[in-house]
């Protein structure tokens, strides 16, 4: 059992993944619990941090060579958080987009020297 946590741990996944589900399902939560108002919640969260936080997925990918299925992590798990937590809005699917518009702006714009 150590050692598969070891082996998850160390790989390019878990870091990921865990960068995700923080940005997509836990922040949201905290930001609800807290009463923090649905506008601010909006546009520091959905806007401000997921947009920062899929810039920097993309220029990740690009880096450590991933598949191109990874650009998905992110915008599936703010689909799956909207799903479960939040009403449909047409803004939440224009989000989506925009997450990976971004990711994929971000990997196009990557030096893929470093």
């Amino acid at each position: 059992m150590k050692n598969i946590i070891k082996t998850c741990w160390n790989s390019n996944y878990c870091k990921i993944i865990l960068a995700t589900l923080f940005s997509t399902l836990t922040l949201p939560l905290i930001f609800n619990a807290l009463s923090i108002a649905t506008i601010w919640r909006v546009g520091i969260l959905f806007l401000l941090v997921n947009l920062i936080v899929s810039a920097i997925f993309g220029t990740w990918i690009k880096h450590t060579k991933q598949p191109k299925w990874t650009f998905l992590i992110l915008p599936l798990s703010f689909l799956l958080l909207i799903l479960v937590r939040y009403p449909k809005h047409i803004y939440v699917y224009l989000f989506l987009l925009l997450y990976l518009l971004v990711e994929y702006l971000a990997f196009l714009l990557a030096d893929s020297k470093k």
